[in-house]
């Protein structure tokens, strides 16, 4: 006698599937073999729309490996971890290169839904001192990019520090041009001056940036100067979202500051932002 699972129609299945936990969605494909073909794309579906990548051989052979051996048609993100202390060079570098090369290649070609490349280091940790980690992405997507021709993807960057922004420059315009989301974070690591010219380089060719977020990881307030060399009347002026921690300015210098965006701007968070000369009421009125 079939089981009564057999005569469950595909619509069912599926939704079925998405409702179940992970774990419980995959025991019940394995129920039977008619579970399963109804079910397969549902559950790729819910389980790979974002995979992560770890910068290392045996990250980077993870990544391949579910890219290979699932249908993931629905993958709508690559997440890509800074690796903790990596410090390669020559030959092991180009290695990590070349197969984190391969993994975005691949995750473009399978997927059919819009793409987002995001990079991500630790919001407390420094995981990438020398900028190793930064530079072996950029050179990736940038690689991708000069090589063919390739459907359109955004990229996101969290927690990046003003030191590693050399990086991003020197890949130049093709890859700034894919930067939709960066944010920038401030620690003891921040270098002045000499960091912030990195950033003010980098930022006018981000003519698609959407959303830009300043971190303060420090206990003393960014300087009203400090904000207004990065938001600067050179910053291309399609920004949505702006997000400020830790500092302190002026209402009058906020105010000028974002008046470039005024078209686009469609939201502003405040943390810990201290007004210098009028209220918080006062600011918005």
């Amino acid at each position: 006698m079939s089981s009564p699972l057999v005569t469950l129609a595909p619509e069912i299945v599926c939704h079925i599937i998405k409702e179940l936990p992970i774990e419980d969605g995959r025991i019940f494909l394995e129920s039977c073999k008619n579970v399963y073909n109804n079910g397969i794309y549902a559950f790729d579906e819910k389980c790979f729309r974002a995979i992560p990548v770890r910068l290392t051989k045996q990250g980077l052979d993870l990544a391949k490996q579910l890219l290979k051996e699932h249908s993931i048609h629905y993958l709508q993100e690559i997440f890509i971890r800074l690796r903790d202390g990596l410090v390669v060079f020559g030959s092991e570098e180009m290695d990590i290169q070349n197969a984190l090369i391969s993994v975005l290649t691949q995750g473009l070609q399978v997927s059919t839904q819009p793409l987002t490349i995001s990079i991500w280091d630790h919001p407390e940790r420094f995981n990438d001192p020398s900028g190793g980690c930064m530079k072996i992405v950029a050179q990736a997507i940038s690689t991708i990019l000069s090589v063919e021709p390739t459907k359109p993807f955004k990229v996101q960057i969290q927690n990046l520090r003003l030191g590693n922004c050399r990086w991003l420059f020197l890949c130049g315009r093709p890859f700034l041009d894919r930067v939709q989301s960066l944010e920038l974070r401030f620690d003891h690591y921040t270098s002045g001056s000499r960091a912030l010219k990195g950033i003010k380089k980098v930022l006018p060719l981000a003519s698609n940036l959407e959303e830009l977020s300043l971190s303060n990881n420090t206990e003393a307030y960014l300087s009203s100067e400090t904000f207004q060399q990065i938001i600067s009347k050179s910053i291309p002026k399609k920004l949505k979202r702006v997000i400020i921690t830790g500092v302190s300015i002026s209402a009058t210098e906020l105010r000028e500051a974002l008046s470039p965006f005024h078209d686009y701007l469609r939201e502003l968070k405040l943390e810990n932002v201290v007004f210098q000369d009028e209220s918080f009421d006062e600011f918005f009125v």
